[in-house]
């Protein structure tokens, strides 16, 4: 297996990392306060077993993060580490990091190893005379929720919102599944299957399914399947000969269904807002934390204010999810967010939450061969630059921001009290079941009281000095 690999010359690629980081264009008078992070794990064995494949011994069982994995997290943290360490310093603070983590062997696993890599040891914490032998590692925390209560990193798991897992249901009988079932695959993909030329996806995935051994395959679950056969050609482990053809070809084509599978589930306003909102409005509040919320002016003695470092460590759907949310085209990316990707949100400014600015980036390139490796974008909010004003960051997605997902999630409740219309919310429900069905998962969720969730996240932003007097040249990149 690749997991072989020694661990020194992986561990020598951490160097490639640096050269990689595509570098920062900001405004010279501000200066880099806080960093967010949001990113998925590193390179897993594989959650599915297929019928119809030999099967694997997974070391620690299936969907356990592999030594692949912990090596990716270790150099992304060695990256990230060159990149922000003048900013969250040096040696850990437990004033100045906070992490958090899925409650999901993987994700904690990941954490713990891209911890290593921010933090690496010179000299034991041991004394010398410690009567066993001592290890040159720093233990940091890694806070987590029970899956059912993650209403932040796993929403669309908790089983806590019926309004988004009803919108969710009803996708595979939407209009816009079946416009992608009927939809013609690539000639080349036809063929490997040993169908005819002009072969619709849904005659692809029925194939895949029967030559699978899981017959009654389809477009949600497709995943299991393509999961599984990446997972274990990764590995060096054996996969359908027919999968493997022509470099992959057809798993690769299979890997795009699944991207456009797994993006479908943000496909509405409503989706977002109950997935990725409660991403973004934390990202807000963790950057107005480090300021006065009377005087509007940075202020670092807080226990909110000295927290240079938000660690996230989820999955790929929690990335696309927050993805989705800052925009409904994801800033172009049509793959799912690769092992060990990340969402870094940087927190510029100047003495006041008035000059202060987001700047979003996205680390979109692993390999589990290089897993030193790793590549960092700019991404710019539709509607704003790259430097992006907190103030106008917050309007911008003020849709997208749930006011109670608890309240907005439940059928139950008195649409009133999400700002809606005095109807209930299992009537906001039914109309959405309704409108997937026949729109093809495209309701657009606004209510009369989107404009007063802007005011309110606007004026409380508005006790701070300079809010909306931020020069619209600053920090734009050069």
């Amino acid at each position: 297996m690749a997991d072989a690999l020694s661990v020194a010359g992986k561990m020598r690629l951490c160097l490639a990392a640096l050269l990689l980081i595509t570098p920062i264009s900001v405004d010279a008078a501000a200066t880099l306060r806080q960093v967010q992070m949001f990113f998925r794990h590193g390179d897993r064995s594989a959650i599915h077993v297929i019928p119809n494949l030999p099967p694997v011994h997974w070391p620690q069982g299936l969907g356990q993060l592999s030594s692949i994995g912990m090596q990716q997290q270790y150099a992304a943290g060695f990256a990230y580490r060159q990149l922000y360490g003048g900013v969250v310093g040096w040696e850990y603070s437990s004033a100045a990091v906070e992490v958090r983590s899925t409650d999901v062997n993987r994700c904690l696993v990941s954490a713990e190893s891209q911890l290593a890599g921010w933090f690496p040891q010179n000299t034991s914490l041991f004394p010398s005379n410690f009567p066993i032998a001592a290890p040159v590692w720093l233990p940091i925390p890694v806070h987590t929720l029970p899956t059912s209560q993650d209403s932040l990193l796993r929403p669309y798991d908790t089983g806590s919102c019926p309004v988004y897992t009803q919108w969710r249901a009803a996708l595979p009988t939407s209009t816009m599944y079946a416009a992608k079932r009927a939809e013609t695959a690539p000639a080349p993909a036809c063929r490997g299957l040993n169908l005819s030329t002009g072969c619709t996806v849904e005659q692809i995935i029925t194939q895949v399914g029967h030559l699978s051994g899981l017959p009654s395959l389809d477009i949600a679950t497709l995943w299991q399947v393509v999961d599984t056969l990446f997972c274990r050609s990764q590995h060096n482990v054996t996969i359908f000969p027919w999968a493997a053809a022509n470099n992959n070809y057809i798993l690769d084509y299979l890997m795009e269904l699944e991207s456009w599978s797994m993006y479908s589930e943000y496909n509405s306003t409503l989706a977002r807002r109950l997935t990725g909102g409660n991403m973004i409005s934390e990202i807000i509040q963790n950057a107005r934390g480090l300021f006065d919320p009377n005087t509007g002016r940075l202020n670092l003695t807080t226990t909110a204010g000295q927290q240079k470092l938000k660690l996230y460590s989820a999955h790929d759907t929690t990335v696309a999810a927050l993805l989705a949310g800052l925009d409904p085209n994801r800033f172009g990316i049509s793959a799912a967010p690769p092992y060990a990707s990340a969402v870094i949100v940087e927190l510029w400014s100047e003495e006041t939450l008035g000059s202060a600015y987001f700047r979003l980036r996205y680390q979109n390139h692993t390999d589990t061969t290089s897993p030193g490796s790793v590549n960092i974008n700019t991404l710019v909010l539709p509607g704003c630059r790259a430097n992006c004003p907190v103030s106008q960051f917050a309007q911008l997605l003020s849709e997208v921001i749930p006011s109670n997902w608890t309240t907005e999630c439940a059928l139950s409740a008195p649409a009133s009290q999400v700002g809606g219309t005095p109807t209930a919310v299992v009537l906001v429900a039914v109309l959405v079941v309704v409108a997937v069905a026949v729109a093809g998962g495209c309701y657009v969720f606004r209510k009369e009281a989107t404009r007063q969730r802007r005011h309110q996240l606007i004026e409380h932003a508005n006790d701070f000095d300079m809010l909306e007097n931020v020069d619209p040249s600053d920090g734009e990149e050069v």
